[in-house]
C-alpha cells in the first residue's frame, strides 16, 4: 500500500487529533478524579477537625469531672450525708484525745418515735443542711480547753459550739459543751 504524502499527512493529522482528544479526555477524567478525591479529603479533614474538637471537649469535661469528684469528696467530709453518729463520736473522741483531755460524757439529742435519717436532727437556716446536736463534758485547764475549741473549729467536718457552761470544782474546770454538727439529710 502506497500512501501519498497528502494521505499520510491526513492520517498523521487524524492520529495527532486523536492523541490530543484522548489526552484531553484523560486530563478531564484525571481532573475529575482528583477533584472528587480532594473533596472527599476536605470532608475527611473537616470530620477530623470536628472529632478533635469533640475529643478536646470530652477531655476537658473529664478533667472537670475529676476536679468535681475531688470537690465532692471534700464536701462530703465537711458536710457528710446522714447522721453517722458513731463517726461523730469517734471524731470528737479523737479531737479530745489529741488535746490530751478525757471525755466525761457524750450524748446525742433524744428522739421521739423510731430512729430515721432526720431523727435526732434539727433544721438549720441553710436550705438542705441539718443540725445534729451533741452534748459532751470534759474536765481540763482553761488553756487545754482553748486548744480543744481551736481543734473543733479547724476540724474538717463543719461543727460549731452552740452553748457552753463552765463550772469550777477546786483546781479543775468542768466544761459542758453543746455542739452543732452539720450534715446533709
Amino acid at each position: 500500500m502506497n500512501l501519498t504524502p497528502k494521505q499520510l499527512s491526513i492520517i498523521l493529522s487524524g492520529l495527532i487529533i486523536l492523541l490530543v482528544a484522548s489526552g484531553l479526555v484523560g486530563f478531564g477524567i484525571a481532573h475529575q478524579t482528583l477533584s472528587d478525591k480532594a473533596d472527599r479529603l476536605s470532608i475527611l479533614l473537616a470530620d477530623i477537625s470536628v472529632s478533635n474538637e469533640r475529643l478536646n471537649s470530652l477531655q476537658q469535661l473529664e478533667q472537670e469531672y475529676a476536679d468535681m469528684t475531688d470537690l465532692r469528696e471534700k464536701t462530703n467530709k465537711i458536710l457528710p450525708e446522714g447522721k453517722r453518729q458513731t463517726e461523730v463520736s469517734l471524731q470528737l473522741q479523737k479531737i479530745i484525745d489529741d488535746a490530751g483531755l478525757e471525755l466525761n460524757s457524750l450524748s446525742f439529742e433524744s428522739t421521739s418515735g423510731s430512729p430515721g435519717e432526720v431523727s435526732q436532727t434539727l433544721t438549720s437556716s441553710v436550705a438542705g443542711v441539718r443540725i445534729m446536736p451533741v452534748r459532751f463534758q470534759i474536765t481540763s485547764s482553761y488553756q487545754e480547753f482553748v486548744e480543744l475549741l481551736i481543734s473543733i473549729e479547724n476540724h474538717q467536718r463543719h461543727m460549731q459550739v452552740s452553748n457552753l457552761n463552765i463550772s469550777r470544782s477546786g483546781d479543775s474546770l468542768s466544761f459542758s459543751i453543746n455542739l452543732e454538727v452539720f450534715l446533709k439529710p
